[in-house]
């Protein structure tokens, strides 16, 4: 028996274990051990720590500290403008206005103002939009690394991302929709 065929039957064997124990929901111990966990490696990459959605990064709050309530739609734009140094972002009439008066209108609460608990989720969505030049409402690698390049803190390392095989194309490309950035962004420090 050759090597190709001891691993096909290992594989059905294993695949045989798991089908019986789905259909009689038994208790039976997998016959191979637990794989390792990173924390049992001494020689593996470290770990990010564990992402704290509930603190927007710190560029957020930076910025969020340094603006001026309230915090309206032209308020928000230009401090955006001044943040991305972009003094075109979201000129008047581009498709990146029309999209951050929709996230806008969201975000803002009574009176038409983003208050601290909307502004980390208005600014995922400026950044986006900042990021997206082709305006496709997708990332793309080289837009989704400049998005990290700005959310990563000067002097720390870039962080390993891996892309979900339904965003990522058969040439390696990514097509990163907001859906999946803002999980992304929000876990960021």
């Amino acid at each position: 028996m050759d090597l190709i065929s001891r691993s096909l039957s290992v594989g059905a064997r294993l695949f045989f274990w798991y089908e019986y124990s789905l259909q009689h929901n038994s208790k039976i111990s997998s016959p191979m051990a637990e794989p390792p966990t990173l924390a049992r490696q001494p020689s593996a990459v470290t770990a990010l720590s564990e992402a704290n959605h509930g603190v927007p990064p710190g560029r957020v709050r930076h910025m969020f500290k340094k603006l001026t309530p309230p915090l309206d739609l032209e308020c928000l734009i230009n401090g955006f403008r001044t943040e991305f140094d972009a003094p075109d972002f979201a000129a008047e009439g581009t498709s990146a206005r029309t999209k951050l008066e929709l996230a806008f209108s969201k975000a803002s609460k009574d009176g038409g103002v983003v208050v601290s608990g909307t502004f980390s989720r208005f600014y995922c969505e400026a950044l986006f939009r900042w990021v997206d030049a082709d305006d496709n409402d997708m990332l793309e690698l080289a837009e989704f690394e400049k998005a990290l390049k700005h959310l990563v803190k000067p002097n720390a390392p870039m962080p390993a991302v891996a892309f979900p095989p339904q965003f990522t194309a058969e040439d390696g490309e990514v097509h990163l929709p907001m859906q999946w950035f803002w999980p992304m962004f929000s876990s960021m420090e």
